[in-house]
């Protein structure tokens, strides 16, 4: 390896490292402005990939906005996959779809054996947030659409720390790498 390509992996190393703690520090700040807080209601559905996304409608100042109730991430697994309800409760159970949250770790476990229709997110989303259905958003007063739905701030911070500790390593391999080669 020549120093070039060892100043350009360290580059690319500083860039992932960068983003991940702009991320880290937009969601601290968004956590630290959204101090208001707001009686959502649950309009229509985003369908996702994985799952159906509740958006839920707020009122602030007599605007109205939009925001996605975003988890921190979905656990998919087959039908003998090892994702089971701690208490055997399922929030959503047709025999091929089985859906459960952790709240306190905010994230969705998904256990199927099929794909999705969209019949399917419509039903799935109404058995597990009703059309009508409230939920807290925190916005910022002075910037309303600023608001986050649930835990979901935290979000871009957990990707955050993912591309930092990506960047550290990428960091060390190529210090290796350059030492011994």
């Amino acid at each position: 390896m020549n120093i070039y390509d060892f100043i350009s992996m360290l580059l690319i190393c500083a860039a992932t490292f960068t983003v991940g703690i702009c991320l880290i520090a937009a969601d601290k700040r968004k956590l630290k402005n959204c101090t208001g807080l707001i009686e959502g209601r649950v309009c229509k559905y985003f369908l996702s990939s994985d799952y159906p996304i509740p958006i839920v409608e707020y009122t602030v100042n007599g605007v109205t906005y939009h925001k996605k109730r975003v988890f921190k991430y979905c656990v998919i697994t087959t039908p003998y996959g090892i994702s089971k309800s701690p208490d055997g409760q399922y929030l959503y159970d047709n025999g091929l779809v089985r859906i459960y949250i952790d709240a306190e770790k905010d994230v969705v476990h998904l256990n199927k054996n099929r794909s999705f229709s969209i019949m399917d997110f419509n039903e799935i989303g109404n058995r597990i947030w009703p059309i009508g259905s409230t939920m807290t958003v925190n916005y910022n007063p002075n910037k309303p659409k600023q608001a986050y739905v649930g835990r979901s701030a935290q979000m871009r911070a957990f990707s955050g720390k993912w591309l930092v500790g990506i960047g550290i390593f990428l960091m060390l391999i190529s210090l290796i790498i350059f030492m011994f080669a």
